[in-house]
């Protein structure tokens, strides 16, 4: 049987319902994929998922949380200021 899954171990995919950013964990026979995630509480989920029920997500649309977090502070003096004017 060939495997005619797109996604390779470490690839980021979502649901295509939505919901959190899974990583591919392993690929496994009959159209499957195992994905593991964090909840709400960071505990780490694992669930074996058909593989047409995921899409890759692009990491590029992605921000480091470093980059997020400048932003942010540079939001909040800009705000700052302005209030003080």
């Amino acid at each position: 049987m060939e495997n005619k899954i797109e996604f390779e171990v470490g690839d980021t995919v979502r649901l295509n319902s939505g919901g959190p950013l899974l990583t591919v964990s392993k690929i496994l026979e009959n159209e499957q994929v195992t994905c593991v995630w964090f909840n709400d509480m960071d505990d780490v989920c694992t669930h074996d998922f058909d593989a047409e029920l995921l899409f890759s997500d692009d990491e590029d649309e992605w921000y480091e949380v470093d980059d997020f977090e400048e932003d942010e502070d540079e939001d909040l003096e800009e705000e700052e200021e302005e209030e003080e004017k």
